[in-house]
């Protein structure tokens, strides 16, 4: 069974296991409250749709952060594998009191500096706005174990558009990066399967915006399948669901049960420049080709996602 499929059966079997769980009845009655009844018909159906609504979104959805962060919506991301590396592009909406840094795990081929580069979109704000018009149907946004030290010295920072950024070779290269800007040591133990993977590390700054998309290119392990980074850290915690606010879009991808083909090619809606205008995509998406879209909302199994790719692009 396919990641997606797996998800899907998941998120079915969550909300069958919420409504056993939880009461459908009214509020009970207690000394500042009026009698009310149990209820029925559509009224329960109401009744369930709220607690479901409740139950999905009463928490922020956050993906790996190195401090607690107020909330987290709106998250986009696109990745196409093109050859042996794969480029991913990440953006979203962030409430943070203190500066924080993301970090996004990668499936890199080895654990070197060099299996990452960064690419500047800060001159593409509008990107995920444009790649959204090759649908011509619309949906709406939200808008609500201990590691042992690594040799080397400090790891190189990027200034990447509004953000610096580093690249972690390793889990144990942690210890390399800012002390603010890392995650405990006692989540990794929790959170397996990361062991010889690399990390994207981005320094974001306090308050309130729509952070402009995240851009690299890594070479990675699977060039057979399209990686997305998913998986939730809640406040140094990883729980097996989540609350999920998350649109993937993906380029040279297999047909999949739940992710759409889009109607209208990229050349259509995204600027790719022209004769006297440079590409703003910057070579991250191929004009030409459709885009495959799965749109992930509510409370979901916790983990990454693979999608299996097409073929790969030159």
């Amino acid at each position: 069974m396919s990641c997606y499929a797996r998800t899907a059966c998941h998120d079915w079997l969550l909300a069958a296991r919420l409504l056993r769980s939880a009461p459908l009845s009214l509020p009970r009655k207690t000394d500042t409250q009026t009698p009310v009844r149990r209820a029925r018909g559509p009224a329960l159906l109401t009744t369930i749709t709220d607690r479901l609504r409740h139950l999905c979104y009463s928490c922020a959805c956050m993906c790996m952060f190195s401090r607690r962060v107020e909330r987290v919506s709106d998250t986009s991301i696109y990745a196409r594998v093109t050859g042996n590396h794969q480029i991913l592009i990440y953006e979203m909406r962030l409430r943070s009191e203190t500066p924080v840094a993301m970090v996004l795990p990668l499936p890199t081929r080895r654990e070197n500096e060099d299996a990452v580069s960064f690419i500047d979109l800060s001159g593409y704000a509008t990107f995920f706005d444009d790649m959204r018009r090759c649908f011509s149907s619309p949906f709406t946004l939200s808008r609500k174990r201990p590691v042992a030290a690594a040799a080397g010295g400090i790891l190189r920072v990027h200034r990447v558009g509004a953000f610096d950024a580093s690249v972690v070779p390793s889990i144990g290269d942690f210890v390399r990066v800012d002390p603010r800007f890392r995650l405990p040591d006692d989540v990794w133990a929790s959170v397996p399967g990361y062991d010889d993977y690399s990390f994207a590390v981005f320094q974001l700054a306090s308050g309130e915006a729509r952070v402009h998309p995240m851009a690299m290119r890594f070479e990675t392990r699977r060039p057979d399948a399209i990686y997305f980074p998913t998986t939730h850290v809640h406040d140094g915690l990883v729980h097996p669901t989540a609350g999920f606010d998350h649109v993937l879009y993906a380029q040279f991808a297999a047909k999949t049960f739940g992710w759409k083909r889009s109607e209208i090619a990229p050349r259509e809606v995204m600027d790719f420049g022209g004769v006297l205008k440079r590409d703003r995509t910057r070579g991250t998406v191929e004009p030409d080709i459709p885009i495959s879209r799965r749109v992930l909302k509510g409370q979901l199994s916790n983990g990454d996602i693979w999608l299996r790719a097409a073929r790969a692009a030159g």
